[in-house]
């Protein structure tokens, strides 16, 4: 599988930006939020910021693409739920694994669309005796930076 894994990616031109940024929606973006990767060929460190509807949260991990196919990995959040101990609402975070595509568009092919989909587990709510899971889903428009075939622009 690593074989036919680097097989295809030497026929593929990678994207020549080092950052992505995108609004959207899903575990990848903290909720609705913003979602960033940072590295060459959208693959990289992924960092999400966002508003779950209960409260600021934030997603981590990483992400690989082979053209504009993804996946990626972390931790973030993937619901809420009811904290009987603080007797508050808070947003449930739990292990990530999505995959999607970036569907370039414009003159320049800097913007992009994000359609995402995948799997979140591992989520527990204090003093309930449940650890749910769930499939996820997300996406995102953005736009990508530091072409570095540009002189950085």
């Amino acid at each position: 599988m690593i074989i036919a894994i680097n097989l295809l990616d030497a026929q593929i031109i990678r994207d020549p930006t080092l950052l992505n940024v995108s609004l959207g929606y899903g575990p990848n973006y903290g909720g609705v939020g913003i979602k960033t990767v940072i590295g060459y060929g959208n693959s990289g460190f992924l960092i999400g910021v966002g508003y779950t509807g209960i409260d600021l949260a934030y997603a981590i991990g990483g992400q690989y693409s082979i053209g504009p196919w993804y996946i990626n990995g972390g931790y973030a959040p993937y619901g809420g739920g009811y904290d009987r101990v603080t007797s508050s609402a808070r947003s449930l975070y739990g292990a990530n694994l999505m995959s999607g595509v970036n569907l370039r568009f414009g003159k320049k092919r800097k913007l992009f669309v994000d359609l995402g989909i995948g799997y979140s587990w591992g989520g527990t709510v204090t003093g309930l005796d449940f650890r749910p899971k769930a499939f996820m889903w997300g996406f995102g428009i953005g736009y990508r930076l530091f072409d570095i075939r540009n002189n950085w622009s």
